[in-house]
């Protein structure tokens, strides 16, 4: 019984390091993105800021 269940896992194993690459790839796309977004977010709040303080002038 035991040989069969750690055939089952070694015959799954594949996949699921397949499936947890994706995951790791998906992460990683999702961080950049983060980190982008951030950026621009940061820019546009210096834009506004800056604009309010010529506005004000």
């Amino acid at each position: 019984m035991t040989q069969d269940i750690t055939h089952l896992v070694l015959e799954h194993l594949p996949a699921i390091r397949s499936d947890m690459d994706e995951v790791k790839q998906g992460v990683s796309s999702l961080e950049r993105q983060m980190a982008a977004m951030g950026q621009q977010l940061a820019e546009l709040t210096a834009a506004v800021q800056g604009n309010k303080r010529n506005n004000s002038i």
